[in-house]
């Protein structure tokens, strides 16, 4: 159960940056950009925070706790200054396969 819910945390991001994705697919493409930028940024930074205080926390052995005091916080300060890259490039990869889904919906209703 540690694992599972470790793993929900880690893909929680990319799930609330899909589903503000797909609400805001009607809006102009700026606005969309923006949003799900500085959203997926906060959301990013949340998780990792969640990530780590949860895993201490709730370590199941003393000696898993000790492991993870011991870590350095590398993974927080890193979303922190690029957070908004990883943001950016999942956004692209949603408007990728927004294109795609589009495309494919013309092709295959004319024919």
């Amino acid at each position: 159960m540690y694992e599972l819910i470790q793993n929900v945390i880690r893909i929680l991001p990319m799930l609330i940056l899909t589903a503000l994705f797909i609400y805001m697919l009607r809006v102009k493409w700026y606005v969309r950009f923006i949003s799900v930028v500085l959203v997926g940024w906060g959301a990013l930074v949340i998780s990792v925070c969640l990530y780590w205080w949860y895993a201490f926390n709730f370590a199941p052995t003393p000696e898993i706790q000790n492991e993870i005091a011991l870590k350095d916080s590398g993974p927080m300060a890193a979303v922190y200054v690029l957070g908004w890259a990883y943001s950016l490039v999942f956004y692209f990869v949603l408007e990728l396969a927004a294109l795609l889904i589009r495309t494919a919906h013309r092709i295959f209703k004319l024919a």
